[in-house]
C-alpha cells in the first residue's frame, strides 16, 4: 500500500474598492464621497444621496458596478 501525492490549490481574490463621489454638475463641487469596499469580481450596487437644496440629475455609470 503506497501512499498517494494529495494537491491542494488555493485562490486567492484582489481586496479592492470603489469610490463613489457625488459632484454639482454646474460647479463641479464635490458634495459627498462613499467608498465600497469588496473582492475583485464582487458586484456592488450604488444608489443617488440626497443632499439639501440639491435634485439627482444623473449618473455617468451602472449603478451595478463589478468590482475590478
Amino acid at each position: 500500500m503506497g501512499r498517494d501525492t494529495i494537491e491542494v490549490v488555493y485562490y486567492y481574490s484582489y481586496n479592492t474598492k470603489v469610490i463613489v463621489e457625488y459632484i454639482d454638475r454646474e460647479t463641479g463641487n464635490l458634495l459627498g464621497t462613499e467608498t465600497r469596499e469588496g473582492l475583485e469580481g464582487d458586484t456592488c450596487v450604488t444608489v443617488a444621496k440626497d443632499f439639501e437644496n440639491y435634485e439627482f440629475a444623473e449618473a455617468d455609470k451602472e449603478v451595478l458596478t463589478v468590482l475590478k
